[in-house]
C-alpha cells in the first residue's frame, strides 16, 4: 500500500464523552451456556469495584451508548490482513516457558483474538453492575481447559494479554469461571465495548495498523545504520518518551491510547509498556510486558542479558534512571513486584547495565519517622556492596551469588541500637555482635540464616522488621525482634536481605509475615542456645519408624517429606508471649480407617495431641483454628505435604489441608501465624484434594 495512500486514510476521533470502563480486580458473575459443556457454568468476572451478570439470552451485540461514531476505514480490512503479520509483535519468551497445558489455553487465546483482529466477527456484550454503576462489558469467547486449575488458567490470560500488545482491543479485563459438571475452567478476555461491533472494530483496527506503520517507517529511518542493540533500544525508548505524555485516555490499558483517535499519545502505563514491548519485539529486541498490582513495564533482552525497562517513569521524570535496570533496584521501588504469574517464567535481572553494584536510591517501605537503619552485605564475586537502607535490598536476587557477611546500624533521635547473627553452613550459629560490627566472619562460607534485635533504652517502642532472598525459594516472610529469617538444613542460600524499623504495631508495606525461616525437624530431645523463643506457634510430628521429632515453629517443616514416611499424630502450641494475647489453638486430623478425630485444644502449658501411636495409622488431612483472643487478632495457616500431590495450597482457620478418599499419606506439615488482614504466605490454591462420587 503506498505512503500517501494510508496517510489519506488515516482518520481521528471527532470527540469522547464515554468515561473508561475500569480494568479489572474484583470479582463478579457470569451465567453462560459454555460450548461443549452441556450445562451450566458459573463465570467469575474480574470486574474492578464489584460484580456484574450476564444471562445466557444475554449474548448477542448491543450498541453500545456514546455519542460518537468511529470513522468508516478508506483501506478495506483485508488489505490490511495482507500485509501484517500481527504476531511479530508477541513477546515470546513467556510462552516459551510454559508447559503443554498452559500452551494449550495460550494458543486457545491466539486463535481467539487472530479472529477479532482479521475479521468483524462481533463480541458478546451485555451490562455488569459495578458498584452500583451499571456498565458495559464485552468479551469474544469462553476459551477453556481440562488440565489447569481456574487460578492457572486466569494466570494465562493475564500473561497473554501483557505478551501480545497488538491485540489493542483488550482493556485487562479478565471473566473466568468453571463447570460445575465437567470441571472444566473457562476464561475469556475482556474487550472494550467500543470495539464490540465487529464493523467498528475493523475501522479501529485499520486504523491502528497505520498509525503503527507510520511509527515503524520513522523508526526505522532514525535506525537505520545503527547495530548496537542497547543504542537501538535507548533510541526507541527516547522517541517513545518523546510521543507520549501520562494522562487519562479512554482506552489507556492499551496500545491504541498511545497511537490512535482524538487523544492518541495521552495514556498510562499500560500504554507506555505495550507500545514499548510493540515496538522492541518489531525490531527483533526482546521485550516481555510485566505488571504488578499498580503498575506494567518491561523486561528487554539486550545482547543475551535481562534488564528491566519503566518508559513511564522515565518519561514522568525526563531520565533514563529507570531503564537497564536490575532486580534489586526496581524491586527496591515498592511497585514493581510482578505479579504471582511471573513466578518460574519470568527471566533474572541480576544486574545494572554497566553497572556492578545494586545500591537503590528510593526508599521501598514506611519507616518510623527519626529513625534510620542502615546495612550492607558482602556477596560472592561482588565482595561488599554499598550501604542501603530503610527496607531498600542489598544483595542481587536471583544471581546465585552468595550472602558472606552484613552490617548493620541504627542512627536517629532515639535510644536505638541493633545486634544480629548469622548461621553459617559447616560452622553453626555465630556469636552476637552489634552496631556496624561484621556478621559472617567466616567469608568463605554461605550465610543460611540470620537473626537481629534491637537494643537500647527505647527498643520496646519499636519493632525491627527483616527478610531474606533464598536460592530455589524466593523472598522468604518478615521476621521481627530476634525471631530467625532464611532457612537451616535445606541447602539454601542467602542472596539478599531487606531490614526496617517501624512503630511498634506496623507492618511491612509488602510482602507476608508467614514463614520467616525453614528448618527440617529433627529428633534432637536438647535444643540449642538459639530455639526459636520468637516464633509464634510451634509444632512437632510423631513421623512412621522415628517417634517423635522436636518442635520447630513459624513455618519449618514437620515430618519428613518425600520420604514415604506417614505423619500418625501431631503436637501444636502457641506462643502468647510473642503474640501478645490470651487464647489457645484447637486441631483435629482425618485418620485412616477413623475419619475425622475430635478437636482438641492447646492452652497455657496444656499441649494436646491429635493423631494415634502404634497403630501404623496414616494422618491423610488436618484442621487447625484459633480460639479466644488470638481468634479475633490473627489468622492461623497451614499446608501440608501429601503422598504423590507435594505441597498443596495454604488453608486457614478450621479450613480442611490435605486429601480425603485418596488414601493418601500425610508426609508435611508447615503451620504458621499472621495478623488478619495481612498477605497469605503463599498461595491458597488446592489446600484439600477430597474424592467424588465421579472419581
Amino acid at each position: 500500500m503506498p505512503k500517501a495512500e494510508k496517510k489519506k486514510s488515516i482518520y481521528r476521533f471527532a470527540v469522547y464523552i464515554v468515561i473508561f470502563v475500569l480494568c479489572v480486580s474484583g470479582f463478579g458473575n457470569i451465567r453462560a451456556k459454555a460450548d461443549e459443556t452441556g450445562g451450566a457454568i458459573s463465570v467469575s468476572s474480574m470486574v474492578e469495584e464489584g460484580t456484574g451478570n450476564i444471562d445466557d439470552g444475554s449474548f448477542q451485540y448491543v450498541a453500545t451508548d456514546i455519542s460518537y461514531k468511529i470513522k468508516t476505514a478508506s483501506t478495506p480490512l483485508d488489505d490490511v490482513n495482507s500485509y501484517y503479520d500481527w504476531k511479530i509483535y508477541e513477546g515470546g519468551y513467556i510462552y516459551s516457558q510454559l508447559n503443554e497445558a498452559e500452551k494449550a489455553l495460550y494458543d486457545k487465546f491466539a486463535e481467539s483474538s487472530e479472529q477479532l483482529i482479521k475479521t468483524t466477527v462481533d463480541c458478546k456484550v451485555d451490562k455488569a453492575n459495578v458498584s452500583g454503576t451499571v456498565k458495559q462489558i464485552a468479551y469474544h469467547q469462553l476459551c477453556y481447559s481440562t488440565e489447569l486449575t481456574l487460578d492457572r488458567a486466569k494466570d494465562i490470560a493475564w500473561l497473554f494479554i501483557w505478551q501480545n500488545p497488538q491485540y489493542y482491543f483488550y482493556n485487562n479485563n479478565v471473566y473466568s469461571g468453571q463447570n460445575t459438571s465437567t470441571g472444566k475452567v473457562y476464561v475469556a478476555l475482556g474487550v472494550y465495548t467500543d470495539f464490540a461491533s465487529g464493523v467498528d472494530r475493523a475501522d479501529a483496527t485499520v486504523e491502528f495498523a497505520e498509525a503503527l506503520m507510520d511509527k515503524e517507517e520513522y523508526l526505522e529511518g532514525e535506525l537505520n545504520g545503527i547495530s548496537d542493540v542497547c543504542k537501538r533500544e535507548t533510541l526507541i525508548h527516547d522517541e517513545l518518551c518523546e510521543w507520549l505524555r501520562y494522562g487519562k485516555n479512554p482506552y489507556d490499558q492499551s496500545a491504541y491510547s498511545a497511537l490512535c483517535g482524538s487523544m492518541a499519545g495521552i495514556t498510562q502505563c499500560a500504554g507506555y509498556a505495550k507500545l514499548f514491548a510493540l515496538l522492541l519485539n518489531r525490531f527483533n529486541i526482546p521485550a516481555i510486558g510485566v505488571f504488578s498490582y499498580d503498575h506494567g513495564w518491561n523486561v528487554v533482552n539486550i545482547n543475551g542479558e535481562w534488564y528491566n525497562a519503566d518508559a513511564t517513569w522515565d518519561d514522568s521524570q525526563s531520565t533514563k534512571a529507570y531503564l537497564n535496570r536490575s532486580d534489586s533496584y526496581f524491586l527496591s521501588l515498592g511497585s514493581h513486584v510482578p505479579r504471582s504469574y511471573y513466578d518460574g517464567i519470568l527471566p533474572g535481572c541480576p544486574f545494572d547495565l554497566n553497572m556492578v553494584n545494586t545500591e537503590s536510591e528510593e526508599l521501598v517501605n514506611d519507616k518510623a519517622e527519626g529513625i534510620e537503619i542502615s546495612y550492607r552485605t558482602r556477596l560472592q564475586t561482588f565482595g561488599w556492596l554499598p550501604k542501603v537502607k530503610n527496607g531498600q535490598i542489598s544483595g542481587v536476587v536471583k544471581s546465585g551469588k552468595r550472602l558472606q557477611g552484613f552490617t548493620a546500624e541504627v542512627s536517629g533521635e532515639k535510644d536505638l541500637g541493633i545486634r544480629y547473627r548469622s548461621f553459617i553452613s559447616d560452622y553453626g550459629w555465630e556469636e552476637w555482635v552489634e552496631d556496624g560490627e561484621r556478621s559472617g566472619q567466616n567469608l568463605n562460607q554461605r550465610i543460611e540464616a540470620i537473626m537481629i534485635e534491637l537494643t537500647g533504652k527505647e527498643a520496646a517502642d519499636y519493632d525491627v522488621y527483616y527478610r531474606v532472598y533464598i536460592s530455589k525459594t524466593g523472598w522468604m516472610g518478615w521476621a521481627k525482634n530476634g525471631a530467625k529469617t532464611g532457612s537451616i538444613g535445606l541447602n539454601q542460600k542467602i542472596e539478599a536481605i531487606q531490614i526496617n524499623v517501624l512503630f511498634k504495631g506496623e507492618y511491612p508495606v509488602s510482602g507476608t509475615l508467614g514463614v520467616p525461616f525453614m528448618e527440617q525437624a529433627g529428633t534432637e530431645e536438647v535444643l540449642d542456645d538459639v530455639a526459636n523463643t520468637a516464633a509464634s506457634v510451634y509444632y512437632r510430628a510423631y513421623v512412621q519408624g522415628v517417634g517423635y521429632q522436636r518442635y520447630v515453629g513459624d513455618g519449618s517443616i514437620g515430618g519428613l517429606p518425600g520420604s514415604g514416611k506417614r505423619l500418625e499424630g501431631l503436637n501444636i502450641k502457641v506462643n502468647n508471649a510473642q503474640l501478645g494475647v490470651s487464647g489457645g489453638i484447637k486441631y483435629r486430623t482425618y485418620v485412616q480407617t477413623y475419619g475425622w478425630l475430635k478437636w482438641v485444644t492447646s492452652s497455657g502449658n496444656t499441649v494436646a495431641y491429635s493423631g494415634t501411636k502404634g497403630e501404623a495409622k496414616r494422618i491423610e488431612a488436618i484442621q487447625i483454628s484459633l480460639t479466644g483472643a488470638l481468634a479475633s487478632k490473627y489468622d492461623v495457616y497451614y499446608r501440608v505435604y501429601a503422598q504423590d500431590y507435594g505441597w498443596l495450597g495454604w488453608a486457614k482457620n478450621g479450613a480442611s489441608a490435605g486429601t480425603s478418599g485418596f488414601a493418601k499419606r500425610m508426609e508435611g506439615i508447615q503451620i504458621t501465624i499472621v495478623p488478619k488482614g495481612t498477605a497469605a504466605p503463599g498461595s491458597t490454591s488446592n489446600s484439600f484434594e477430597k474424592k467424588t462420587l465421579s472419581q
